[in-house]
């Protein structure tokens, strides 16, 4: 290895060590391939493992992505803030894995997803109940475009608010519903509309925000101040013989909520 390069033993160049993933069964703290080489390695052999037994290939990708969607970090609307039993994305596929009644579902999907070659055939990870998270009695397997269609179908209610103040109320019969016309009257980009059962009013400009909720939904939040509620009261008495109003006491009162839930009254 000359002086702050190493050569990498798949293509046998030599690269600056940076050029290089990090190990701790090494030396020099170096992987032996290049990040280039690994890369290909990497995507070769998942290859090999797909060919061999692509149903549990295809469940190891589906935890690994379900368990990135758990993390504090990740907050992409419709994911942020959904939780996960599992430790690692290993512990999850192992344990679903070894289920006999989830395995063979799982199996029947993908044999089906792989002679059909469509994609919306895909085996994916469904939260029966989507207020819980990734448990194994919380989850089910459906083909993509099920999963999918299944979540833009629930009835929804939409609110307008404008200046501070409720404008309209719109009900829709259907999730995918609300988003075409929210999207063809306020110009609102599709992916902001994936705030569902966020108790979080989505800004539309001019003024407007709008609240889309299920008809059976509860806001799943993460516990934080999301708004403040500010109360202003005074105590007031009249004077009888002049029925002048006298203000003799003021008092503010805030409280900050995670969410916004309107309810029928």
């Amino acid at each position: 290895m000359k002086k702050n390069r190493k050569k990498c033993s798949k293509c046998k160049q030599y690269y600056s060590l940076e050029k290089f993933n990090n190990s701790s069964q090494t030396k020099d703290g170096k992987g032996g391939y290049c990040k280039e080489c690994s890369a290909a390695y990497q995507k070769e052999s998942r290859k090999r493992k797909y060919q061999v037994n692509p149903a549990l290939e295809l469940l190891k990708k589906s935890c690994e992505a379900a368990f990135r969607r758990s993390q504090p970090e990740y907050v992409k609307d419709g994911y942020a803030h959904v939780t996960c039993c599992y430790m690692s994305a290993k512990e999850f596929w192992s344990d679903l894995w070894n289920d006999d009644n989830f395995r063979e579902s799982w199996i029947k999907q993908s044999m089906i997803f792989v002679n059909s070659g469509i994609y919306k055939d895909r085996p994916t990870l469904d939260r029966i109940d989507s207020k819980k998270g990734y448990e194994k009695v919380n989850l089910q397997v459906l083909p993509y475009w099920k999963n999918v269609t299944d979540g833009a179908s629930r009835e929804c209610e939409v609110y307008v608010i404008k200046d501070l103040r409720l404008n309209d109320k719109m009900n829709y019969s259907r999730i995918g519903e609300a988003k075409e016309d929210l999207i063809r009257r306020y110009h609102i980009p599709i992916n902001v509309l994936n705030q569902v059962d966020h108790g979080s009013v989505i800004d539309a400009g001019n003024g407007i925000g709008v609240l889309i909720q299920t008809i059976k939904g509860e806001p799943k939040t993460d516990g934080g101040c999301k708004y403040r509620m500010v109360w202003n009261l005074s105590k007031t008495i009249f004077d009888i013989k002049t029925d002048e109003e006298i203000i003799i006491e003021k008092t503010q009162l805030q409280l900050g909520v995670s969410g916004i839930q309107i309810k029928k009254s």
